[in-house]
C-alpha cells in the first residue's frame, strides 16, 4: 500500500502499467492508495485490499492484473481519502475490513491446504503416512501455510520441524535434512 498524488502517478512511482496510469481521472489536490501484489512481492494485505474495492467501490478504483498471479489497483476520491484516515492507527479499522480479511485469509488457507497432495508430502519427507494422526496432519499444513503463503519475507521453514517431529510420532529421522531438501526440490516440491 502506498499513498501518492497524482503528479506521482504520471511521474511513474507505484505499481501501475502506462495503460492504467492513463486511466486514472486527475482530481484536484486528490489522494491516491495504489495497493499491489504478486506471488513474489506485495503482501496479503494489499491483495484483501483489492479485493474489497473492487467488490465494494468499484467507481473508485481501477485494477489490473500482472504477472506472477498478482494485481495492481489505485483507490482514489472520497474512499481513499476515508481509507487513509480510518487506518491510521489501525489498519483493519475500515468499514468491515477486518471481517473480510479474516474470511478471505481463511478461505485463502483452505484452497491451500486443498490444493496439497498430502501423499507426496509425506514421501518427500520420509514420513510413513498411514502411522499420522489427522491432528497432526492439520498441524503440518497449517504450518506449511503459515510458513510460505502469507507474507513474502518469511522463512519457509522457521516452524515446520516442530510440526514434522510431532507428526513422526517416533518414526526414524528424516531421510535427508532440511537443508537438503530445500536445495533438492523442497520450492518446486512446495509450489513455491
Amino acid at each position: 500500500m502506498e499513498k501518492l498524488t497524482y503528479d506521482q502517478i504520471v511521474a511513474g512511482d507505484g505499481y501501475l502499467s502506462r495503460e492504467l496510469r492513463n486511466d486514472i481521472p486527475k482530481i484536484k489536490n486528490g489522494v491516491y492508495v495504489n495497493f499491489a501484489y504478486t506471488d513474489y512481492g506485495g503482501d496479503f494485505f494489499d491483495k484483501v485490499c483489492i479485493e474489497f474495492f473492487k467488490e465494494r467501490y468499484p467507481k473508485y478504483c481501477i485494477c489490473e492484473d500482472t504477472c506472477y498471479y498478482g494485481q495492481n489497483m489505485i483507490l482514489w476520491g472520497k474512499v481513499a481519502k476515508e481509507f487513509l484516515k480510518e487506518t491510521e492507527s489501525y489498519l483493519l479499522g475500515f468499514e468491515d475490513i477486518e471481517q473480510f480479511f479474516s474470511e478471505l485469509e481463511y478461505q485463502e488457507k483452505q484452497d491451500f491446504i486443498d490444493n496439497c497432495s498430502y501423499d507426496d508430502l509425506c514421501r518427500e519427507l520420509g514420513i510413513d503416512k498411514d502411522n499420522v494422526k489427522e491432528s497432526n496432519k492439520v498441524r503440518l499444513y497449517e504450518a506449511l501455510y503459515d510458513n510460505t503463503y502469507l507474507d513474502c519475507g518469511v522463512s519457509f521453514y522457521s516452524n515446520i520441524d516442530k510440526a514434522v517431529e510431532d507428526l513422526k510420532l517416533g518414526q526414524p529421522k528424516f531421510k535427508f535434512s532440511w537443508d537438503e531438501f530445500e536445495a533438492r526440490q523442497g520450492q518446486k516440491f512446495l509450489g513455491l
